[in-house]
């Protein structure tokens, strides 16, 4: 029933009449511009980007659909790449953080003078234990608190805690941690007291007391100390602590030597440290897949990756130590004098 050149495209892009139309067109023996090739030119520009039945058009090309799908692996292992030594990353700095911070709470216990210790422990829980209402930290800035905290104004002004304060705070500024300071427990209350506080900032009064965490409520020998903990809250932050206890001459518990370090500053670096290694991964993957795209050959060369090492070691070796090494050779009392 064909008449002229009019075919309808609609019956040239149905797949089963494609199969005859081939047949016909290998089959006929018509002229060059007749029945066969026409068909076979409309095919071409239709009828080859029909694959549905029906004639539904194809939304992708088969090459488009291959590139999409090397894109989709490609960012799925970078995510997960990303992920693992994320993780990886992180376990390493908690252990740091956690070795140091029971390390710092060993050498407190074992220089800290253990009977001033003990001395103020009696004075603060002959307090602590006469007084009904006791309120903790989490009522810092009420009324109640600071009514309850008037009870221990004494204490500061005893000379064993401003001795053993002086002590915490020259171990503390040594080792460059945020926070040392020697408590107590109350096992009945599930609480931890404070003794004093070597902080220099929202010190922590003696009597002043926290709930205990929950890694250390069911400890299975309380005079082990408490094993390092990371805590995130709203008012500290990201903090490692961990505890020590400090024994008397005859081998009496009497309290614990504690030590808070933040990680608010290493937990920033690890954000920072995620987002690069993702814009890393995700560069050589887009570039990687431009390269399967454009038929190039993707190549990660030795030589870049050693010159960025390089140029980045000698930025850091000139701005860096060479004003180190010129400031070191300066006159203190001259450098100090200088605006």
């Amino acid at each position: 029933k064909h008449k002229g050149r009019h075919v309808k495209r609609e019956f040239l892009t149905n797949p089963r009449i494609f199969d005859i139309l081939i047949l016909v067109d290998y089959s006929a023996s018509a002229a060059e511009d007749g029945f066969s090739g026409h068909i076979y030119s409309i095919f071409r520009a239709d009828a080859r980007r029909s694959y549905n039945t029906g004639g539904q058009s194809m939304k992708f090309s088969l090459r488009a659909k291959t590139v999409m799908l090397i894109v989709a692996i490609a960012l799925v292992l970078s995510l997960a790449g990303t992920m693992i030594s994320g993780e990886m990353f992180r376990d390493i700095i908690d252990t740091t953080y956690k070795n140091r911070s029971l390390d710092v709470s060993r050498t407190v216990a074992a220089v800290v003078d253990a009977e001033l210790a003990e001395s103020l422990l009696d004075a603060v829980m002959a307090i602590y234990n006469a007084t009904d209402e006791k309120v903790g930290s989490d009522e810092r800035e009420t009324e109640a608190f600071e009514t309850y905290i008037a009870h221990f104004a004494e204490i500061e002004q005893r000379e064993d805690f401003q001795e053993l304060q002086k002590e915490l705070r020259t171990i503390q500024d040594v080792n460059d941690v945020d926070c040392l300071y020697l408590c107590t427990m109350d096992t009945e209350r599930k609480t931890m007291i404070y003794l004093v506080d070597g902080a220099y900032e929202d010190v922590c009064p003696p009597g002043c007391f926290d709930p205990q965490y929950e890694e250390n409520v069911e400890l299975p020998n309380p005079e082990r100390g408490f094993l390092p903990f990371i805590t995130n809250t709203e008012a500290y932050g990201w903090l490692v602590t961990a505890g020590v206890p400090v024994h008397s001459a005859d081998g009496r518990l009497v309290c614990y030597a504690m030590t808070d370090i933040s990680m608010d500053v290493v937990r920033g670096q690890q954000n920072r440290y995620a987002l690069l290694h993702s814009a890393v991964l995700l560069g050589l993957t887009l570039s990687f897949v431009l390269s399967r795209v454009m038929n190039t050959e993707f190549v990660v060369s030795g030589s870049a990756i050693l010159l960025g090492a390089g140029f980045s070691a000698a930025v850091g070796i000139l701005f860096g130590w060479a004003p180190a090494r010129k400031a070191s050779r300066l006159n203190p009392i001259d450098a100090l004098r200088r605006d």
